[in-house]
């Protein structure tokens, strides 16, 4: 639906360029000697040995207030340079967000070559901090957002039992346990070899329920009478007296266990299937029937939720992770109205896209503009992250996006596309019939969009699960 609805793209994107070399982490300057006196007016000097995080929380003490700050680093040309940069890799912890701080080289002095973080790059800074910092909160909040007793549940789970399938494997065991004790005659007919006439079932066994998320469940019949599965694993002993009395004995978990050595009964039974898939929305369970869909839960955490309750600050995530996180915020989303915290397009007002300035603005919640503004502010926060980072346009389209080359958890380089969000915008304003018929294809659309670019691929080189 977006799209710039003017001309000159090739000469605001000059504009954006500049404001992407501005927010390097290093600009270096031709050295000349200089004494502590002639430094950056105001500035306070952090002595640099090593680059540690006590190092860090100084400097970042200084520039997360907006002042300029000076380093004096006890080495001389490359190693000078690079003891920095990994003191700006260092802060990320520091400020919990991942973010970097911007520097230029000023000059040697015996055995210490200085670095001036000026007013400028300390507000940038600052901003960009305080923007992600807003951002992930706001995100983290709404996406873990459940029933709280849903929510409650799944933390004092992940507590007891932090691995995935160990955790899986107990909620699966209880939720047996519940419904075989709830209902007995329905559990006894599930029993390979079970008689049809009998009078009484008694059922002994069976551990006490630890898992939380199992107590939450009010319906222990609908969890399993809308699935076909057996309960094998689960069932020790079925003995049948001359009266047609059911025992019935359940596993212990230990008995459970060895039982689930043959994978059929447990992982490729359909409850675990539907219980536990790692799809968002694809299934989930419901305290009352499926056809509430809004009273759906899972049974656990799915994967990026899991990640995200993991990563209770920004800069623990993956960089796939982080463009995922900041493209599923909508924050870049293509917004005709101003969003609770989003980004506004508008052919009628624009907002400042680089610098503090534009760091700013994104940060209060001002940033406006047409794609090229989008792209250039995007570019700014995503270097302000230390993410690899290209703005790239196309005439005919009359467009601009960025690309990023990120990698997840795993070390997969991923080439991703961020257009209002991860992956080519879909449908644009103000195309050609034959270009928005071009368009229609995700292969020719990742074809547009990463051409031009040093090694990117030519097609799209991620899926959905990659983000981790």
């Amino acid at each position: 639906m977006c799209g710039p609805d003017i001309g000159g793209v090739m000469k605001f994107l000059k504009k954006i360029i500049a404001c992407i070399l501005i927010a390097a982490v290093l600009v270096s300057a031709p050295l000349s000697p200089v004494t502590e006196m002639n430094v950056y007016a105001g500035s306070k000097t952090v002595t640099v040995k090593e680059a540690n995080e006590s190092t860090a929380k100084k400097v970042h003490n200084i520039i997360y207030k907006g002042k300029a700050a000076t380093l004096k680093v006890k080495a001389k040309g490359k190693k000078a340079d690079k003891l920095v940069i990994k003191l700006s890799d260092k802060i990320k912890k520091v400020n919990k967000q991942g973010v970097i701080f911007g520097c230029t080289r000023s000059g040697t002095s015996g055995k210490y070559t200085y670095y001036e973080i000026s007013n400028e790059y300390a507000k940038k800074y600052k901003y960009a901090v305080k923007f992600i910092d807003k951002l992930y909160d706001n995100f983290r909040g709404n996406y873990e957002a459940k029933p709280k007793n849903v929510l409650k549940a799944y933390k004092k789970d992940y507590k007891k039992y932090p691995d995935e399938k160990t955790r899986k494997y107990r909620i699966f065991y209880d939720i047996c346990v519940k419904y075989a004790k709830q209902y007995p005659d329905v559990t006894y007919r599930r029993y390979p070899g079970h008689e049809w006439d009998v009078a009484n079932i008694t059922v002994t066994g069976g551990d006490k329920t630890t898992c939380e998320i199992v107590k939450v469940i009010k319906d222990m019949k609908m969890m399993i009478n809308f699935i076909y599965t057996n309960l094998d694993a689960v069932i020790k002993s079925a003995d049948v007296d001359k009266n047609g009395n059911v025992k019935m004995k359940l596993n212990s978990f230990s008995g459970f266990k060895k039982a689930a050595k043959r994978k059929e009964l447990i992982e490729n039974n359909t409850m675990w299937l539907y219980y536990f898939s790692n799809e968002e929305n694809k299934y989930g369970a419901s305290e009352n029937s499926f056809n509430k869909p809004k009273k759906a839960f899972k049974l656990t955490f799915f994967n990026k939720q899991e990640i995200l309750y993991k990563a209770k600050d920004f800069y623990q995530l993956s960089d796939a992770m982080k463009v995922w996180v900041i493209g599923e915020s909508n924050y870049f989303g293509c917004n005709f109205i101003r969003p609770k915290y989003g980004m506004l397009y508008s052919t009628m007002e624009s907002s400042a896209i680089g610098g503090s300035a534009g760091m700013k603005a994104l940060y209060k919640n001002e940033a406006s503009g047409v794609c090229n503004h989008y792209a250039a502010l995007e570019a700014l926060i995503f270097t302000e992250l230390d993410l690899e980072c290209y703005v790239r346009s196309n005439l005919v389209m009359r467009h601009a996006w960025t690309v990023l080359k990120v990698k997840n958890s795993k070390g997969k380089t991923m080439w991703i596309p961020f257009d209002y969000g991860v992956g080519p915008s879909k449908n644009l304003m103000g195309q050609s019939p034959s270009m928005k018929e071009y368009l229609k294809s995700e292969k020719n659309r990742y074809s547009i969009y990463l051409s031009g670019i040093p090694n990117a691929p030519k097609k799209k080189n991620f899926k959905d699960s990659d983000f981790n």
